[in-house]
């Protein structure tokens, strides 16, 4: 299995008619219409791996950033959905560690996810992969496996501080600063 950076996938609103449209879009693979609606109004990030795309969507909202893992098959059918805890930001630092292997990184936390794929799925159902899934994800297959590495504290530091190694200014020796 390979893992490639791709731009197939795009999101387009959904009728004006529907409630969730604020919060899901319909998937456009290739410029064509999908038969999935995925949560999010935008995709963070998107791959081509065997059997279809693993993307993440996200929804920006005043709080946080809510975000989806979506394995996708070559159908434009979801085969795995995944949610995960709301972050400050949104995804950054992606590496692709291994053939079937990425992690992820999020702005506001030293936290990766490490995102395991599998072309053919398997069965699990330990507690971390029921509460990440809703509804009919549920029982289903998995095509990845999720794992969570804790970082340490994350701490914003700002642009206007001081190093302490920092050669002294004179509005410092005259104790201004």
């Amino acid at each position: 299995m390979r893992i490639e950076v791709t731009n197939r996938l795009s999101l387009a609103e959904l009728p004006s008619w529907s409630a969730l449209r604020t919060y899901r879009r319909k998937l456009v693979v290739d410029c064509r219409k999908a038969p999935a609606a995925v949560w999010g109004d935008a995709i963070g990030v998107q791959y081509e791996c065997a059997g279809g795309f693993f993307t993440v969507t996200h929804y920006d909202y005043f709080d946080g950033v809510n975000h989806w893992l979506y394995v996708i098959g070559k159908n434009g059918r979801v085969r795995d959905f995944a949610s995960i805890p709301d972050f400050f930001g949104f995804v950054q630092n992606v590496v692709v560690e291994s053939p079937s292997t990425i992690s992820l990184g999020f702005f506001g936390t030293n936290d990766r996810w490490e995102v395991t794929l599998s072309s053919q799925g398997f069965w699990s159902f330990g507690a971390a992969d029921l509460a990440r899934r809703p509804n009919r994800f549920i029982l289903g297959k998995r095509y990845m496996a999720l794992r969570q590495i804790k970082g340490s504290p994350w701490a914003h530091v700002a642009q206007t501080a001081v190093p302490p190694d920092a050669p002294a200014t004179a509005s410092r020796r005259q104790g201004r600063g």
